[in-house]
């Protein structure tokens, strides 16, 4: 939480609980999924279909549940002795996918991209199409096709929203 929202929590003693994201701030509560094991997941089912050039899409490695999903799908590529190629926005910017994702592509063999949520893993299905390129295996995160209708169908790692918020 910013400078701003911390002092009007304070000045006015409000109860604030943040929901999907760790909060390091002592006076917020949070209710949260577990980041690294997502990641972790993600990795796991590239590996289980014999996927060995990674490249993760994420948000800033300054946010936290970004940072800890890139890092629990690093933790199980390193123990093949791979390291993923990344995308990570800058805090406080637009992430332009189409510019870094041909950049890569004009240089690297990519066969699968972890996405830091739905959003994104659909943007780069789009950017991927649109240019002609050879299709990766895409996971993204957050399972939104649950609460809407797509015309493509997504592997997505999600969890019980509603449990979530019952917590």
């Amino acid at each position: 939480l910013n400078d701003k929202i911390q002092g009007l929590i304070k000045t006015y003693h409000t109860p604030v609980l943040v929901l999907g994201r760790k909060e390091e701030e002592k006076d917020s509560d949070c209710i949260y999924v577990d980041d690294f094991t997502i990641g972790k997941i993600a990795a796991q089912r590239f590996i289980q279909k014999g996927l060995k050039h990674p490249l993760v899409i994420t948000e800033a490695m300054e946010i936290t549940c970004s940072y800890d999903r890139y890092s629990g799908f690093k933790s199980e590529y390193e123990k093949l002795g791979i390291t993923p190629k990344l995308i990570a926005n800058k805090l406080g910017c637009k992430l332009r996918i189409e510019k870094h994702l041909l950049d890569i592509y004009k240089e690297e063999q990519i066969d699968s991209v972890f996405c830091f949520n739905d959003q994104l893993a659909f943007e780069t299905l789009y950017v991927v199409e649109k240019n002609g390129l050879k299709t990766p295996s895409v996971i993204g995160v957050d399972n939104i096709q649950q609460e809407m209708f797509f015309p493509k169908r997504l592997t997505t790692v999600g969890w019980d929203k509603q449990d979530l918020a019952q917590r």
